[in-house]
């Protein structure tokens, strides 16, 4: 459930991996996505489901969110139940170091990753922080390097987007977030 661009920014991706000889593995949920869960969740009349942490309306009136899962569900363990079937094909040890791209700036990112660590066979590593790049750094990196950055990455339904964020959902991005707002607007 992410922006076009982003698909588009991974085809790219790809065939420069497939140029360089490098191994480019796309990992999702096996199922499903994260929009057609939640959608067959509340088609379904589910009262649980691995979603984003919604802002609700509690019954004595204040406003809240429900807990997000939706990383762990349809990020992290599709990337580590496809990092562990490649090492197995390759005949390599199931231990890893994986490298997130969280900047000197996001800190409190990596401080929860690390704490939700739950697996031995994987280390986390922060590049970025480690050599004190910010956000704004690393992408003038890339525009150095590419010639251009990525736009931001998140999903279309996340509520954590900021106004700038939304006004740039547009199109078929945007009448799917407007899809699953609907369906959950009155749970």
């Amino acid at each position: 459930e992410e922006h076009e661009w982003t698909y588009r920014h991974m085809a790219e991706v790809r065939a420069r991996c497939l140029v360089a000889g490098l191994t480019f593995i796309d990992c999702r949920h096996p199922k499903y996505t994260l929009g057609e869960h939640v959608l067959m969740s509340v088609a379904s009349g589910a009262t649980r489901m691995d979603c984003p942490p919604f802002w609700v309306a509690k019954a004595d009136g204040t406003g809240g969110k429900i807990r997000q899962d939706c990383t762990r569900e349809f990020k992290t363990r599709p990337i580590r139940r496809a990092v562990s079937a490649w090492l197995k094909s390759i005949g390599a040890p199931k231990k890893v170091v994986t490298w997130i791209g969280f900047a000197h700036d996001e800190q409190h990112r990596a401080t929860k990753s690390v704490a939700k660590r739950d697996i031995k066979w994987e280390r986390l590593d922060f590049p970025g922080i480690r050599y004190g790049r910010t956000r704004a750094m690393q992408k003038a990196e890339l525009v150095d390097w590419t010639g251009r950055a990525p736009k931001f990455s998140m999903c279309v339904c996340c509520p954590y987007k900021t106004p700038a964020r939304w006004a740039a959902t547009e199109g078929k991005d945007l009448d799917r977030s407007i899809q699953i707002d609907d369906a959950i607007r009155d749970l």
